[in-house]
């Protein structure tokens, strides 16, 4: 996470889920804006003075960067054999590169370039899915559309039409979940991963949709005010099935700095004042 302190080079915090206590602290070159698991390795998104964006691989094993990968970074996604990263490639974030990261090799073996801003991307039902954050003049993508990527192609297949929230996306059990609006009615928007199609009404609820993560029933999400609630959404009965109440302010919303683990079956939030709640979700 960023210092507070100018002095105090940028960190990277383990926390050891058996015991709940920070058990390593890794000195990063600059302030860390994304972070992945995948393929055996940590993989941060940081700013290197003097490089510029740059993916870092880590060795959970040893604590140690194993390799800098510069013109990559930004939000991440994991998939088909790859690390993938969307990033703007322009200082006035107008157009962005998705650069796709062999993890054997640590090399960029492709890039696709964007006329649009850099998409919040995930990975999930054989594709990358992104939501573009911002309407650009001329473009034939609009505000908060969703795309997706096929990596067999390396090419936008779909654009979807959905005026989604900027970060706000998950896929599973064969859907992509978005909180946009569809003729004028905004709310949780579900859309078909096989047909790219909208399925069924959109699901209105009353303060918002910040999804974290899907699971075999549905869907975890951040909602509510300033500190908010972690709640799940039913796939099946479309209804919240779950409610928690968060003790601390999200370090972020948009997207949220938050992350499912679906094995140990815990969500673990990085809150803004240098700290992080887990939350486990079965007794």
């Amino acid at each position: 996470m960023p210092s507070q302190d100018p002095s105090t080079p940028d960190e990277l915090i383990r926390v050891d889920p058996s015991t709940d206590r920070v058990d390593a602290t890794i000195a990063v070159p600059g302030p860390i804006d994304g972070l992945i698991t995948g393929y055996g390795a940590v993989w941060a998104s940081a700013f290197e003075r003097g490089i510029g964006g740059v993916v870092l691989r880590i060795d959970p094993q040893t604590d140690r960067i194993e390799a800098t990968i510069p013109g990559a970074g930004g939000h991440f996604a994991v998939g088909d054999g790859s690390v993938w990263t969307s990033g703007s490639n322009d200082k006035q974030g107008r157009t962005s590169e998705l650069s796709r990261i062999d993890p054997s090799t640590n090399r960029i073996v492709r890039t696709i370039s964007l006329d649009l801003p850099a998409p919040y991307i995930t990975f999930g039902e054989g594709a990358v899915w992104g939501t573009v954050p911002t309407l650009r003049p001329n473009s034939t993508v609009g505000s908060g559309d969703l795309i997706r990527i096929d990596p067999t192609t390396n090419d936008v297949a779909a654009t979807i039409h959905v005026n989604a929230s900027p970060g706000a996306l998950a896929v599973g059990d064969g859907l992509v979940w978005v909180w946009g609006s569809v003729s004028s009615t905004e709310g949780v928007v579900r859309i078909d991963a096989r047909t790219d199609d909208i399925v069924g009404q959109v699901l209105q609820l009353s303060e918002g949709f910040d999804p974290i993560g899907a699971d075999q029933t549905g869907v975890w999400f951040l909602t509510g005010g300033k500190i908010g609630t972690l709640e799940h959404l039913n796939g099946r009965s479309l209804r919240v099935d779950a409610a928690m109440p968060l003790a601390q302010v999200p370090a972020f919303r948009f997207p949220p700095t938050a992350a499912l683990d679906p094995r140990d079956a815990v969500i673990w939030v990085a809150n803004y004042r240098r700290s992080v709640t887990r939350i486990d979700l079965e007794p």
